[in-house]
Parts: structure tokens; C-alpha cells; sequence
């Protein structure tokens, strides 16, 4: 079985681009982990719908568009110690490219590059903890790896 669950699982940042879109060109970048994740948030490729309806049988046909990589909205605790939270403020204020390394609890990986277009703070109530939300909008393709074997 290789369901598992999100506990153990982290995102990094790393300032600049891998020279390759693959394992190799991600694992040479220097990645500092978001400390006090709560949530990586839903991320993924979503196909805009292309309908077409020919005259003569009136049935609507789909097909695939333009895809969108989508967003990743990560919540966390706000720790301004934290080298991957001050690495992420620091990619808010550049309109350059960031790379990002998501780990599995099985050790398996996501990588894809993005920008940060966010990273709000959330005061609450007494009985809370100051929040942070990021958005980091993606804009490559996902190299996944494999878990390590045993």
C-alpha cells in the first residue's frame, strides 16, 4: 500500500533555478526549510475545458485547453527566526523565480519552481497563534521523486 499521511511532510525554498527541470538540477540547489507549516495546501495541474457543439447532433464535446500548474497556500505559525519564512518574505519582495522542495513522510519528493505572491500575517484571538499565510503561484512542470527504497 502506498497511501500514508501528511504528518512529516515540509516544503523548502531555494533562491534561483535548477540549471535542469530534473532531479539532478533541483538536488544541487541549497534548500532552507518553511519552519511551522500547518498546511502545504492543494496544489496540482488543472485543464481549462474546451467545449465544442457540432450543428447537426447538438452533443457538447470536451476537450483539453491551456492548463494551469495552480497555486500552493501554505499556512504557518509566523516565527521571524524561522531562515525559510525569512527566505520566503525576501521572495516576496523579487519578481524573480524561486525553486521549492516538497517532502513526503515516505521521503519521496516534489519539486517545482514559482513565485511567492503572498505572505500575509493573521492576528487572532488570545487564545491563538499569529498565523501566516503564503501563496506561491507555480510555473513549471513537477519533477517528482521517488521514495528512497529500503
Amino acid at each position: 500500500m502506498a497511501i500514508q499521511t501528511s504528518a512529516g511532510a515540509s516544503i523548502a525554498i531555494a533562491s534561483g533555478l535548477p540549471a535542469t527541470n530534473d532531479e539532478a538540477g533541483f538536488e544541487a540547489l541549497s534548500f532552507d526549510t518553511i519552519g511551522e507549516v500547518e498546511s502545504i495546501g492543494e496544489y496540482g495541474i488543472v485543464y481549462n475545458e474546451v467545449n465544442y457543439t457540432a450543428l447537426n447532433n447538438r452533443r457538447v464535446r470536451k476537450f483539453k485547453g491551456s492548463y494551469n500548474p495552480g497555486n500552493s497556500d501554505i499556512s504557518l505559525a509566523i516565527d521571524k527566526d524561522d531562515a525559510g519564512q525569512t527566505a520566503a518574505k525576501a521572495a516576496l519582495n523579487s519578481d524573480a523565480e524561486y525553486s521549492f522542495q516538497i517532502t513526503f513522510q515516505d521521503g519521496s519528493i516534489d519539486y517545482y519552481t514559482g513565485r511567492v505572491m503572498s505572505f500575509t500575517t493573521n492576528i487572532s484571538g488570545v487564545d491563538n497563534m499569529t498565523m501566516g499565510n503564503m501563496q506561491i503561484g507555480v510555473n513549471s512542470e513537477f519533477v517528482e521523486v521517488a521514495a528512497p527504497t529500503p
